[in-house]
Formats: structure tokens, C-alpha cells, sequence
């Protein structure tokens, strides 16, 4: 989940919640199933095979440039 928040007279105020991806994450268990670069630039989750009921245990998928391929795959979307 994910909120935006303001301080009013020295009291933390959040807003209303919501989901911050509509991608379902892989279970874990009792592990973070994603992480954020210091920049929040980069993400990394854990995101089960769609073509597969179950989760595959050893398998990892790392995207790395997400914006940028996003730019080069739609015409018109800025460089």
C-alpha cells in the first residue's frame, strides 16, 4: 500500500491508502518480496509466472533501464 502524507501543526496526517501496483508479488513467506534503490528509481519484486499456477522456487528476473525501455518501446513517450 502506499499514501501520501502532510504534516499539520507538528501532527503526521496520512491520506487515504491505496495499492501501489496492481501486480499480485510472489509469496515469500515471511520475506520482503521487494525492495527500492536508495533513489527509488529502480525497483525490484518478486513476481510469480503468469502460465504457471504455482511459483517456481529458483527463479529470478531482473529488469534493469525500466523507464528507458518503456520510452524506446512507445513512440512519442519523451527521451
Amino acid at each position: 500500500m502506499v499514501t501520501t502524507y502532510t504534516e499539520s501543526e507538528g501532527a503526521f496526517v496520512a491520506g487515504e491508502p491505496r495499492a501501489w501496483s496492481r501486480v499480485v508479488l510472489g509469496d515469500t513467506g515471511v520475506l520482503a518480496n521487494f525492495d527500492s534503490s536508495l533513489g527509488g528509481d529502480r525497483i525490484a519484486t518478486l513476481v510469480p509466472d503468469a502460465d504457471q499456477d504455482q511459483q517456481t522456487p529458483n527463479h529470478v528476473t531482473v529488469l534493469f533501464n525500466f523507464f528507458g525501455e518503456l520510452r524506446r518501446r512507445i513512440p512519442g513517450s519523451g527521451k
